[in-house]
């Protein structure tokens, strides 16, 4: 089970820890401790269980026990919220490779998969101050690490760490070493290409899904600012997609 003071053990010194047992959201309650400071330091919240938790296009979700939900607060960096998502991803592709060799992959644009099933997901937020600059970011994950009735029966395509190892791995060592590679993400090298490297969307038949419409495309490729191109089927027009969703059709 998740333990506060398992997980400081191997935090940085300057990295706080702020633990629930249960919360609405870890992202949340991050911006709210991060309202009206001057300094922002970072800082891991980090629930056992979520009543509302939330990913891209304003989806809401609860997630129970057995997953890491967990939100880090972090002074500015001079890159915009997208790379500092997809860098996140990688790091978590990284981190899962190292401790225990999974063959990992981003659908496009914060999502992790094995084996074609996904295992966590990843929702970068952040506050601009009256000149345009970002005041901090908080990049926040949920990873499905117990096996959970509940995940697989309600969403098939999700899978769990112990599932894919069929054992039990240390989540209190996971969580710590999670945050503190996504803490390290300005230092990663060549993030664009590792990101190219591990992003399953390439190549497939997908389905683009925007905030006004959506068109079926074959994916071209990943850009240097993380941005997708990809062909409109309809009339084969080169497209970038900045925003919104693309899913993966099954029948290629």
């Amino acid at each position: 089970m998740l333990l506060s003071e398992k997980i400081a053990e191997d935090l940085p010194s300057d990295m706080k820890i702020v633990f629930y047992d249960k919360t609405d959201s870890t992202n949340t309650r991050a911006k709210e401790y991060a309202r009206g400071k001057e300094k922002i330091e970072p800082t891991l919240f980090i629930a056992a269980s979520q009543s509302d938790g939330r990913g891209r296009l304003g989806r809401s979700f609860s997630s129970d026990e057995g997953g890491i939900y967990m939100s880090l607060l972090m002074p500015p960096l001079p890159i915009d919220p997208m790379e500092i998502t997809c860098r996140g991803a990688v790091a978590v592709c990284l981190c899962l490779e190292r401790l225990y060799g999974l063959g990992v992959g981003i659908k496009w644009v914060n999502d992790i998969y094995v084996n074609g099933k996904k295992l966590a997901g990843i929702l970068t937020e952040g506050t601009f101050d009256e000149n345009g600059n970002l005041s901090y970011f908080v990049v926040g994950m949920g990873i499905n690490v117990y096996k959970n009735t509940d995940l697989t029966t309600n969403l098939p395509i999700a899978t769990t760490i112990e599932d894919v190892l069929s054992k039990r791995v240390d989540i209190n060592e996971l969580a710590a070493t999670l945050a503190v590679s996504i803490a390290d993400i300005s230092s990663l090298e060549s993030p664009v290409s590792e990101y190219r490297k591990r992003c399953i969307t390439v190549g497939k038949r997908v389905t683009v899904i925007g905030y006004n419409d959506s068109y079926p495309a074959r994916c071209i490729g990943v850009e240097d600012d993380y941005s997708l191109t990809v062909r409109r089927e309809s009339d084969g027009e080169l497209i970038r997609v900045f925003t919104g969703e693309v899913s993966v059709r099954l029948a290629d």
